[in-house]
C-alpha cells in the first residue's frame, strides 16, 4: 500500500510541475508573439506610408490576430496552472 501511495504522490507532483512548466512556456510564447506583433505593425505602417493599402490592411489584421492569439495562449497557460496544478496540490494534500 505504501508503494501505491508513493507512486501516487510522485505522479501528482509530476502533474503539478508539468502544469507550471506549461504556464511558463505559454508565457514565453505569448511574449514572442507580442514582439512579432510589433514588427508586423511596423510593416503595416511602412505599407501605409508607401500607399500600398491592401498590404497595410493585411498586416494590420495580422497584427491584431497575433495579439489576440498571444493573449489566448497566455491565459490558457495561467488557467492550466491555476485550475489543474493548484487543484492537484489540494487533492494531493487531502489524500496524503
Amino acid at each position: 500500500m505504501f508503494d501505491y501511495a508513493d507512486s501516487y504522490q510522485i505522479l501528482y507532483k509530476e502533474m503539478i510541475d508539468c502544469a507550471k512548466e506549461i504556464n511558463e512556456k505559454s508565457q514565453e510564447l505569448a511574449s514572442t508573439m507580442y514582439q512579432l506583433h510589433k514588427f508586423i505593425e511596423q510593416m503595416s505602417e511602412l505599407n501605409r506610408m508607401i500607399k500600398c493599402n491592401s498590404q497595410h490592411e493585411l498586416f494590420a489584421w495580422l497584427s491584431k490576430m497575433i495579439t489576440g492569439s498571444g493573449n489566448f495562449i497566455a491565459q490558457q497557460g495561467e488557467l492550466i496552472e491555476k485550475y489543474l496544478g493548484e487543484h492537484m496540490k489540494y487533492h494531493l494534500d487531502e489524500h496524503a
